[in-house]
């Protein structure tokens, strides 16, 4: 089952082609930081380790807070 955390960070193509990687948690009051002109490989490959550094990747988030 997935988890809250397991697609945190996103990616979209952008209107030239490029492709952007942007975390889905971030407000618009809090400085949103993205990467931009990407490939989609590179894309890819930075949303996956992105992802996989979530406390929670991967795991159900106990009760109590801990995985």
């Amino acid at each position: 089952m997935k988890g809250d955390w397991d697609n945190r960070y996103q990616m979209r193509q952008e209107d030239d082609g490029t492709w952007t990687v942007f975390d889905t948690t971030a407000t618009s009051g809090r400085e949103n930081r993205m990467m931009v002109g990407l490939t989609e490989v590179r894309a890819q490959t930075y949303a996956d380790r992105l992802n996989a550094r979530q406390p929670y990747h991967g795991r159900e988030k106990r009760d109590n807070g801990l995985a």
